[in-house]
């Protein structure tokens, strides 16, 4: 005999109320238990959910996967036999998921820099959001890394990196339901390793060398550097080849006679030199035969001593009238010893004349009644070759070219928004500033120094520190502990402090200038003025006419005698003044177009100018922009006639002219005022283009600001981008046509394709400047769109109907969805009416509605099989 049980069905695991988000998976559970087993089914709104993106576990429990915010509600599971029936409930809340909006990005960073890593995120406005970071995997410890800084921002910050520092960082938005990460590389690269040299091969007069790399720590090698010693100068190293390419690694070298040489080779990267190699046991040795030099002298350099001079130095030649002494320096890779005691013997050598006189002399008055005459100006740039002979003859290779220059100067200003960013920990501190303008450092820009100092030390004891010039953020360590600390930085250049010509160039005592200048013109007579200081490099002449040219040359002299050398003469000029007259007759000739007038006037006396003549400026300024916002046009000074294209179209324009010179503006002529027609637009001022489904985009932009007309519309155009290459110009249609549009929906495009999107505004003028973006459309398939909003306005009656224009207007900041339609009923009625799909615009003209009703509207975003609804609107139709 056999017992089967007979059990109504039993809820022994009820649902409960479950939280999820948006696009993931989640399990409602609902545990049975009954004799035969009873058979489950879950019921939603009063249907019975089966299929698709629902499926009931054979444990009872159901499954949603790509839950959508629709999904939200409560559900219920019935489990049934044939004993009977057994129900429970619970619901199903669905959030917005988080979401990385801004992740890490890939860095590279030289060793001893500064690493910042970014990470913004959203998630569910009632959901609490943490950020996390992760390092290699595993979550990074703050408290134990004092230099990983996580920002109020969020932001990951790595001071003071090292190579250990290389590898992977995450970031982590998690909430209480789901998370999001997002991965970026660092890499901390340094100078490269020292090669290994494994051959020297001697010559007679030649030598091969062959290397092997050791390793670029990061950075590819970018090329090496061969160099040498002689027994001349056996601590002097001297580059033989300075740039062998990074694929070679031998090299052969022509080498001078009369000498003993040792080599040893240096890899670079980006990041700077490696140390050297180990020099090379091998000595080579070539022949002991006289010749003429095979190069010319090493380290020829251009460099001012002061603001106003220029030296020109290479590898040492003792001068005349001066008393040596020397001293030695040692280096290693990790810098420079201590000098030697100097040496004991003098070496004096006999006194000349001075070997040349001073560079680039001028004259300019700085007034109408003076001349000023100088020379060698602050830090220009000169092109220096020296070449080397002996008695044998010259060098027989060319010299070589280098770039100098003259003296520098104070620079002008210090870096602006110096700012305290953090207190790092107990000697470090981290700050940052806006990059000073090149110009403005007037000489080699070295880099900027943090100057410090604490209340006991006080400012007259302070304390620099050395900054990279590309920076404008350092976090230094250099701070005294558990004290108030002060902070100021400067910008620095190469300046000494040395005279315009150096003493060592005088050659002899009593060096002084001998100034000689006279007007030039007949009969005038030379006036001559000496110079004792050999520190001054200007002289003022007052109470000389205006603007008149003089001879002028300036001669060096000493106690043997004066320069062996002629001086050069130059012409220079006095002061100038301002111009006594505007030029007459300025009159229209013509307005061109838009933006273009014709004008002519007659030339001024060029004695009236009283300097140098620059030419003519009309100035120009509209009833918008006021006379106190003219704008200027340089015309040349040998035109009566111009046609300036530079006036506002569809503007009221006026126009004056006057004569310039080198110090000052003329008067003003008389004012003309004209009328410029409408012009193209200029450009549109901005444009976005967001992704609607696989195959759509939604254009916003911005009015052009430059109008110069009146706006007739837009004109957009779409190309596919793949790789470099451009496809075709296609344009949307129809053309926009309302000039108060600035919004559009282009449909009809591929799917995950990359488009340039061009955006022209118009007038009756003609079309303005494009304005391009380039943007991809989504992969194919679909999500659940956010609800959208709408705005709407009255049409024209037709018939005696009324008509209403809707515009949807999607969520720009989620799912907007790929295309729309209108549902509508009169107050009242519980059923919706739906227009057709509009795939194409982004409005709907709802046309033969019935006059002086309330009709309910409300907006649907469809993409695919999902849609989401708008608030409704209530509309109050009439007809006109």
């Amino acid at each position: 005999e056999c017992f089967i049980p007979a059990l109504p069905p039993e809820i022994v695991e009820a649902p409960s109320g479950t939280a999820t988000v948006n696009g993931r998976a989640v399990l409602l559970t609902c545990r049975v238990f009954g004799a035969p087993a009873p058979k489950v089914k879950w019921i939603r709104g009063g249907q019975e959910l089966t299929g698709g993106r629902f499926n009931i576990t054979s444990e009872g429990d159901l499954s949603i996967r790509d839950v959508m915010f629709l999904d939200a509600g409560e559900y219920k599971c019935i489990a049934s036999n044939k004993f009977g029936t057994a129900e429970a409930s619970g619901s199903l809340v669905v959030k917005e998921a988080t979401r990385i909006i801004d992740g890490p990005e890939d860095f590279e960073v030289a060793e001893g820099s500064t690493a910042t890593f970014r990470c913004n995120a959203v998630t569910d406005a009632t959901l609490e959001l943490h950020i996390d970071w992760l390092g290699n995997g595993e979550k990074i410890d703050f408290d134990q890394e004092p230099r990983f800084i996580q920002a109020a921002d969020s932001s990951l910050t790595i001071t003071k990196t090292t190579e250990l520092d290389s590898g992977t960082y995450t970031c982590v938005a998690s909430t209480s339901l789901d998370e999001d990460s997002a991965t970026a590389t660092l890499v901390v690269q340094d100078v490269p390793n020292p090669p290994q040299l494994e051959l020297v091969k001697c010559g007679d007069r030649n030598v091969r060398l062959q290397w092997r790399p050791m390793g670029d720590n990061r950075a590819p090698i970018l090329n090496y550097v061969i160099q040498f010693n002689t027994s001349f100068t056996p601590d002097t190293w001297v580059d033989a080849v300075s740039d062998v390419p990074a694929t070679e690694t031998s090299y052969n070298i022509e080498l001078s006679p009369w000498a003993n040489y040792t080599f040893r080779v240096v890899a670079r990267n980006k990041i700077g030199k490696s140390p050297p190699s180990d020099h090379s046991r091998e000595i080579c040795k070539t022949k002991m035969q006289e010749d003429v030099p095979y190069k010319n002298p090493d380290n020829v350099m251009g460099r001012g001593t002061r603001p106003d001079n220029l030296v020109i130095s290479w590898t040492i030649e003792l001068s005349p009238w001066a008393n040596y002494t020397f001293r030695v320096i040692a280096r290693n890779k990790i810098g420079k010893s201590p000098p030697s005691d100097h040496s004991r013997e003098i070496c004096k050598t006999s006194e000349d004349v001075p070997y040349k006189n001073p560079d680039n002399v001028m004259g300019r008055g700085t007034r109408p009644d003076n001349l000023v005459i100088s020379w060698t100006p602050t830090f220009k740039p000169y092109h220096i070759k020296i070449l080397a002979q002996n008695a044998i003859g010259e060098s027989n290779v060319a010299a070589r070219e280098v770039i100098g220059y003259s003296g520098e100067d104070v620079p002008l200003g210090a870096p602006e928004n110096f700012t305290l960013v953090q207190v790092v920990d107990h000697n470090t501190a981290m700050f940052n500033w806006s990059r000073v303008p090149e110009e403005s450092v007037r000489g080699h820009f070295r880099g900027y120094k943090i100057q410090t100092w604490t209340d006991e030390e006080g400012e007259e004891r302070l304390r620099e520190i050395i900054i990279d010039g590309n920076a404008t953020m350092a976090a230094p360590d250099k701070f005294i502990p558990y004290s108030r600390n002060f902070a100021r930085i400067l910008v620095f250049n190469g300046a000494y402090d040395g005279p315009a010509m150096p003493q060592v160039e005088h050659n002899g005592p009593r060096f002084s200038y001998v100034v000689h200048w006279k007007r030039n013109e007949k009969g005038a007579t030379w006036n001559t003025e000496q110079i004792s200081d050999w520190r001054q490099s200007k002289l003022l002449i007052s109470n000389q006419p205006t603007f008149k040219p003089y001879r002028i040359k300036i001669l060096a002299q000493n106690a043997i005698g004066e320069s062996n050398v002629a001086a050069r003469e130059v012409i220079g000029y006095s002061g100038e003044d301002v111009p006594l007259g505007a030029p007459e007759n300025f009159t229209l000739v013509q307005v061109v177009d838009h933006n273009t007038a014709k004008f002519n006037w007659s030339r001024v006396p060029e004695e009236s100018v009283r300097g140098h003549f620059k030419g003519y400026k009309i100035q120009t300024w509209t009833d918008e922009e006021g006379e106190e916002r003219l704008r200027e046009i340089i015309i040349d000074g040998n035109a009566t006639m111009a046609a300036p294209d530079k006036f506002i179209p569809y503007s009221r324009n006026f126009a004056r002219i006057l004569v310039f010179n080198g110090a000052y503006d003329g008067p003003v002529s008389n004012t003309l005022t004209f009328n410029t027609p409408q012009g193209p637009p200029g450009p549109i001022n901005g444009l976005e283009a967001l992704p609607l489904g696989s195959s759509a985009l939604f254009l916003v932009w911005k009015k052009p600001r430059q109008q110069n007309g009146r706006l007739a519309g837009y004109r957009i155009y779409y190309q596919e981008v793949q790789g470099t290459r451009v496809g075709p110009r296609q344009e949307r249609r129809p053309p926009i046509m309302d000039p108060a549009t600035t919004r559009a929906k282009l449909a009809g495009l591929e799917p995950g394709t990359k488009y340039r999107i061009t955006v022209k505004a118009t007038t009756e003028a003609g079309e303005g400047p494009e304005y391009f973006i380039e943007v991809f459309t989504n992969e194919d398939g679909e999500s659940q769109p956010d609800p959208p909003t709408f705005t709407w306005e009255h049409l024209a009656s037709d018939g005696g109907l009324a008509s209403i224009r809707v515009y949807w207007i999607p969520n720009t900041d989620g799912e907007p969805g790929s295309h729309f339609f209108i549902q509508y009923r009169k107050r009242g009625e519980s059923l919706y009416l739906e227009t057709e799909k509009e795939y194409y615009e982004d409005f709907i003209d709802m046309k033969g509605l019935e006059p002086g009703k309330v009709y309910e509207i409300r907006v649907v975003s469809v993409d695919g099989k999902s849609f989401a609804f708008s608030d409704p609107d209530e509309v109050h139709t009439w007809s006109n």
